[in-house]
């Protein structure tokens, strides 16, 4: 394991004395673990759509895992999330709409929860300069509120029809793709501006 020091030749001056006085930190672990979540969530909803469709007798048991996995996936990922938000603040201080705190706390306020933390990664995305990442944010984003929606049309139009439907969880696999590459790519970029010299 690298010593602290050495970790701190590494960075520029400026990010040098924010590492030191604790306000920097690497992405990569909680990165990898939240994208282990997300995939390990997707696979096993996707599974659990196939379950559904063929009448497979694999739905109760998918449906008792499925929760946990996900809740261990959404609080990864909201981990790596105020991680990289509090890096952000460093590298671009006074530029973010949204508070630090509110970096987690808008993924959980309903009806706030379908912009605001797609606000935030953006302000996350801009202050660590990564280049060209707009476009992946905005597939990401589009493609977890279209889940989203389209599901809430579905309950609400068939009440007592399968919640675990296929195009679903299909849906849910896509948006969990795009999820995981911003989390490499942003993570990747803010290691970058990390090792900057």
């Amino acid at each position: 394991m690298e010593s602290v020091p050495a970790r701190e030749a590494r960075l520029s001056p400026l990010l040098r004395a924010a590492a030191r006085q604790g306000r920097l930190d690497d992405p990569r672990p909680l990165a990898v673990a939240a994208q282990i979540g997300v995939a390990l969530q997707a696979a096993l909803q996707i599974a659990l759509g196939v379950a559904s469709w063929t009448g497979s007798g694999l739905v109760r048991p998918l449906t008792l895992v499925t929760l946990p996995v996900f809740l261990g996936a959404a609080v990864l990922f909201l981990c790596w999330v105020q991680c990289c938000r509090v890096n952000a603040e460093t590298f671009a201080p006074g530029t973010h709409k949204y508070g630090v705190g509110q970096a987690v706390w808008v993924w959980l306020i309903p009806v706030i929860m379908w912009w605001r933390p797609y606000r935030v990664v953006q302000d996350i995305r801009r202050a660590t300069d990564w280049p060209g990442g707009a476009q992946l944010v905005n597939a990401w984003w589009l493609a977890w509120i279209g889940k989203q929606f389209a599901f809430g049309v579905y309950v609400l139009l068939d009440p007592l029809g399968n919640p675990n439907a296929l195009p679903f969880s299909l849906a849910n696999g896509l948006a969990a793709v795009l999820a995981v590459l911003v989390i490499q790519r942003l993570t990747t970029a803010q290691r970058t501006r990390l090792t900057a010299r």
